[in-house]
């Protein structure tokens, strides 16, 4: 099949470079450890009552990274 070949072009994201997994920690959450981690929010923020309120929610299913845009391209003048 054509395409790169990462193991020899990508050093970086080679196994043979690096064979462990990178878990990155933010708190006592890991990213790309053992656990799924999800990360939450509005893709746009519209008001500082839509994000608490939204932080709310979120924390109560469990939640324990949020995101939320400040800035949509798309639609901002």
């Amino acid at each position: 099949m054509n395409g790169i070949d990462n193991e020899t072009s990508y050093r970086l994201v080679s196994r043979d470079f690096q064979p462990e997994n990178t878990v990155i920690s933010l708190g006592d959450v890991k990213i790309g450890g053992a656990d799924p981690v999800i990360i939450a929010g509005p893709c746009a923020v519209e008001s500082e009552e839509q994000i608490l309120d939204t932080a709310r929610l979120v924390r109560s299913q469990g939640v324990r990274l949020m995101r939320g845009g400040a800035f949509k391209p798309r639609t901002s003048p």
